[in-house]
């Protein structure tokens, strides 16, 4: 894979060691080779570092301008099968299509920067797959696929300390270009930036639009068939044969589905390596995990190769490693990480995954009940709150409810209503952080969903936690030099997905209905009609409870901490604590949930992640206060 980086300088040449910094600044795995490229010319410089071990040679110029791209591209009109293109070929292929036309006509994942005509260009995937930064320097302006780049450069004055809610902003896109430090900004998915003498120009060059919603008289039957070709279609055209490719593997819809196609669509004799996150092994308790269906799915395809991933153990982490991660925004995706590490172990280049899935392409339906409660189908509405009852082993009346709540109730009456029920606020997620962390105002709006399911997917579908969890994903795998796509975020498939009513994925009681029957014969039955969601990792409940008298010790011993009484709200940690489960009682809800019983669930155990931070917590202090010098994190 590549990253690209350059520079536009003000005044004259670009410095040519400044360059070459940008690309020592991103970090690798050792032992992962890198291949350095540098173009210079008049006051522009353009560099890409190829990770892995083919060197694809110079960076060139294709007709007037010239191109550096961190791309894989699977349907560009005019060329039959762009993604066998080599780097040089994908450069070429981008350079002539940098019109807003042409880049909303691309299928593909990129980030490209172009010169030409006195005129630096960047661009980036419709979807937001593949990152890209830019930041106005003394030195002129600065690009670069991941933020650390630019940020260890030391040209951008950075307040070493970030606030959570400042943080909290940029992981949830509330604002997509922009970033916790002033000056650096993050180019947006579906953008074009033009910078020359005239300034900077930012340009949207796509966005989502639904065509017209499909009768709910058409033949079900059909659409099943055509969800199958095209959710096929969407996969093989991800599949080259000059990459190794891998996959996500769980007992969900979506990864398990584009994997098992992907598997059946690979060269005769190459294994598809697959991997899945299943809980670490505790004597004496049963823990709710996927590998049961894991290796069903692994059992019904003699060509995917399974590797389970468990939680590592890797002890308290470094709080100024920690830290530094933080203040150059490269914390990786949660375990993520060991994935991306073994792919790279196996040599994959690429990683499928079915993330983005439940968006629109195989939509679970929530909210239908409410929909069909506003538009008066209300016989409708029991019969499909009766079957799904019939299913889960509950009532009518309960899963109207619990439809309706969510999606019809206005938030003032959402809160009012749960301490009727006993809750507290502050312990459902969306508050929990603000509460505890004591986070500043000015955040993001939260996602309001609506009795319309058809509104709700474009919602989904436009909200910015899309393409925060694709960049999350891109920097970490970047690290071991691997790369991940997402064939159910293809937009030709979401543009016919969004047309579907919602009556095809909700039927006889079963949600996401029309991706399970397009599934028959590619998903084993077990897992194409299982329903139960299982926690990725559910032995950190247990290891939370056992932490329990541990952090109620250090919360007293924080009561005597200015810092700690300024950053958290001791009295709300102290309640959740105070209400914190015992291990037996862990240990029983987890049997019970791998029984098939209830779900283990214990939120006042969320709060020990402050624990976890809390060193970071204090180390920011100490930096604050200048006893500490900022470290700089390798990654």
């Amino acid at each position: 894979m590549e990253v690209i980086f350059g520079i536009l300088s003000r005044e004259g040449a670009p410095d040519g060691q400044l360059l070459r910094a940008l690309a020592q600044n991103f970090y690798s795995a050792p032992g992962l080779e890198r291949h350095l490229a540098t173009y210079l010319e008049g006051p522009v410089g353009l560099g890409r570092l190829t990770l892995g071990p083919h060197d694809p040679g110079d960076i060139r110029k294709t007709g007037q301008g010239v191109c550096v791209s961190d791309a894989r591209l699977y349907e560009v009109p005019g060329i039959e099968a762009p993604v066998a293109l080599d780097v040089l070929g994908r450069d070429a292929c981008l350079c002539t299509r940098f019109t807003p036309d042409d880049l909303a006509a691309i299928e593909g994942d990129f980030a490209a920067a172009r010169w030409q005509d006195g005129q630096l260009t960047l661009a980036r995937d419709a979807m937001g797959v593949r990152p890209l930064y830019y930041a106005d320097t003394p030195h002129g302006v600065l690009f670069a696929s991941f933020p650390e780049m630019i940020l260890r450069t030391g040209l951008l004055d950075i307040d070493p300390v970030l606030k959570p809610s400042v943080l909290q902003n940029f992981w949830l896109m509330a604002h997509p270009d922009q970033t916790p430090i002033p000056g650096l900004k993050r180019l947006p998915a579906a953008h074009l930036l033009r910078i020359g003498e005239s300034g900077e120009q930012l340009h949207r060059y796509w966005r989502f639009e639904a065509p017209r919603q499909l009768s709910r008289a058409t033949p079900y039957a059909d659409c099943v068939k055509n969800m199958r070709q095209k959710v096929e279609r969407a996969v093989q055209l991800r599949l080259a044969a000059a990459d190794r490719v891998g996959g996500h593997l769980s007992s969900g819809l979506d990864c398990c589905s584009v994997s098992i196609l992907a598997a059946r669509s690979a060269p005769e004799g190459t294994p598809f390596h697959s991997f899945s996150l299943v809980a670490r092994p505790i004597p004496g308790v049963e823990l709710p995990d996927e590998r049961r269906l894991v290796d069903t799915a692994v059992q019904s395809e003699p060509n995917i190769w399974n590797h389970k991933i468990t939680r590592a153990d890797q002890g308290r982490p470094d709080p100024g490693e920690a830290f530094a991660r933080h203040a150059m925004l490269t914390t990786p995706a949660p375990h993520e990480s060991d994935t991306a590490r073994a792919a790279r172990r196996e040599g994959v280049d690429v990683i499928l995954s079915g993330w983005g899935g439940d968006e629109c392409v195989s939509f679970n339906a929530r909210g239908a009940l409410a929909e069909y409660a506003v538009r008066f189908r209300w016989w409708h509405m029991w019969r499909q709150a009766k079957a799904m009852a019939r299913r889960r082993g509950t009532t009518p009346v309960r899963e109207i409810k619990s439809d309706w709540i969510g999606y019809l109730l206005p938030d003032a009456l959402l809160r009012p209503l749960a301490r009727l029920k006993g809750k507290r606020p502050e312990i459902m997620a969306s508050d929990r952080i603000a509460a505890i962390w004591k986070t500043d105002a000015g955040q993001g709006k939260p996602l309001r969903l609506g009795p319309n399911t058809r509104r709700t997917r474009i919602k989904l579908i436009r909200q910015g936690h899309i393409e925060q969890r694709l960049e999350t994903w891109a920097r970490t795998g970047a690290e071991y030099g691997v790369r991940y796509a997402f064939p159910l975020l293809d937009r030709r498939l979401m543009r016919w997905a969004i047309t579907l009513p919602t009556d095809m994925f909700l039927r006889d009681g079963v949600k996401r209905a029309i991706y399970r029957d397009a599934m028959v014969g590619v998903l084993p039955e077990t897992i194409r009609m299982n329903r139960r969601k299982y926690p990725t990792f559910p032995e950190i409940m247990l290891e939370w409870a056992e932490a329990l008298p541990q952090a109620r010790e250090t919360l007293a011993t924080w009561r005597n901490d200015p810092a700690m009484e300024h950053l958290l709200d001791l009295p709300l940690l102290q309640a959740l604590l105070d209400k914190g489960p015992d291990c037996s009682e862990v240990k029983a809800a987890l049997s019970a949930d791998a029984a098939g019983g209830p779900r283990a669930n214990f939120p006042e155990l969320s709060a020990m992640l402050t624990f976890e931070h809390a060193e970071l917590l204090r180390y920011q202090e100490a930096v604050r206060a200048g006893r500490v010098k900022p470290p700089q994190a390798r990654s």
